[in-house]
């Protein structure tokens, strides 16, 4: 799977979770699909991923809340003329249970319908429209490698405008996989392992610049940074975590029909950075 298939799956497993909070009653449980299907700009379709809510008291494994019998659809509507609307059955991927994908590439600018059937599930719709495509302007005034140092000078990142988009995220990945962790004041021996993937810039629509966060850097090896523009769906799915610090499962907002989760919509900016990161 890419790499924004595994910031998707981050985002189910959250979607599990909050799934399990949001009943009527303490001790209700209510049997409901979670659906969280990301489409990025110019990339196959390949972060879609079906699973069910599960009560408290199961042990939670993507793969036990799995969804494998699922019809998954997007279509990519004409506003012109419905007529012409192109339909895409999504095909299930047996390695990663409840990810479900197609080979058909996303366009920019054009509006997906989601439509998910199971059986003993009631049907789940959605809808989103994928932000235009940009690119960071300075990739060249970047260092191919760097010795970490959190004060160290910061590198600014500018970035042409995308279009009918809510928002810009900017991110820092590691994108070796066995590279060692940086150590932290903020981090013991006993706690997990940082994040892969860490957000350095948030929430700041229409501006096309900003400086690089060296703390937001988690791992020595190789770092992809890049900026993302996000479509409503996706960013107001993504703000509840980042501003409440995710503890307040009972306010998530969704944006699907007949079931819980999001289906959202980015497009990554061309000419992303890969720094390698040293001691």
């Amino acid at each position: 799977m890419t790499l924004t298939s595994n910031i998707f799956l981050l985002a189910f497993a959250v979607l599990f979770f909050a799934g399990c909070e949001e009943s009527t009653q303490p001790n209700e449980y209510s049997n409901q699909l979670v659906v969280s299907a990301f489409l990025t700009a110019e990339q196959p379709i390949d972060s879609v991923f079906v699973g069910r809510t599960g009560n408290l008291l199961e042990y939670y494994s993507p793969r036990n809340c799995a969804i494998t019998n699922a019809i998954v659809k997007i279509t990519l509507v004409d506003t012109v003329n419905p007529a012409f609307n192109v339909t895409y059955t999504l095909i299930h991927d047996s390695n990663y249970p409840g990810r479900y994908y197609s080979s058909s590439v996303v366009l920019p600018l054009r509006t997906y319908l989601l439509s998910v059937e199971a059986p003993g599930y009631l049907l789940v719709t959605g809808k989103t429209t994928v932000p235009d495509t940009f690119s960071i302007v300075n990739r060249s005034d970047f260092p191919d490698t760097v010795t970490y140092d959190p004060m160290m000078p910061s590198y600014k990142l500018n970035w042409t405008s995308s279009r009918n988009y809510s928002d810009y995220i900017g991110s820092v990945a590691s994108i070796d996989s066995m590279a060692a962790d940086i150590p932290s004041d903020f981090r013991t021996a006993d706690d997990p392992k940082p994040d892969k993937i860490s957000i350095f810039y948030f929430n700041s629509p229409n501006i096309n610049s900003v400086s690089i966060i060296w703390l937001a850097v988690n791992y020595y090896g190789r770092n992809l940074v890049t900026i993302d523009a996000v479509d409503y769906n996706y960013y107001d799915f993504l703000r509840q975590f980042i501003v409440s610090g995710g503890t307040e499962l009972r306010q998530i907002r969704y944006n699907i029909v007949g079931g819980l989760g999001v289906f959202g919509a980015l497009a990554r900016a061309h000419n992303s950075i890969i720094i390698f990161v040293k001691p």
